[in-house]
């Protein structure tokens, strides 16, 4: 079996594309997030991440951070980029954010 090489570099070019697309995206995302966040918006600049980072608050990193959710029943997890307390990890699908603690993202 014989491969088109040309065939297979085009398709990883485009698939490349697509992958430098959606990354510029997400870092947009949370460039205007930390804008709204600068301009004493927190609400807003939660409404906007894609909380792609964070940590549960049922773990030890959320006692060794002080978060003031650790242990929490409700509020599971927190996003380092935004400082919102989420009812779910976000790789769960749709979080719903129940809170914002700005002091948790450090900034």
């Amino acid at each position: 079996m014989t491969y088109d090489d040309e065939a297979i570099y085009q398709d990883a070019d485009i698939e490349a594309a697509e992958l430098e697309a959606a990354s510029n995206e997400h870092w947009a995302e949370i460039g205007r997030g930390d804008k709204l966040r600068a301009a004493g918006r927190p609400g807003d600049a939660a409404k906007s991440c894609p909380h792609s980072a964070g940590y549960g608050l049922s773990g030890t990193h959320a006692t060794a951070a002080n978060d003031p959710d650790a242990g929490s029943d409700t509020v599971l997890f927190r996003c380092s980029y935004c400082g919102a307390g989420l009812d779910r990890d976000p790789w769960d699908g749709n979080p719903r954010i129940l809170n914002i603690h700005l002091s948790a993202i450090g900034s």
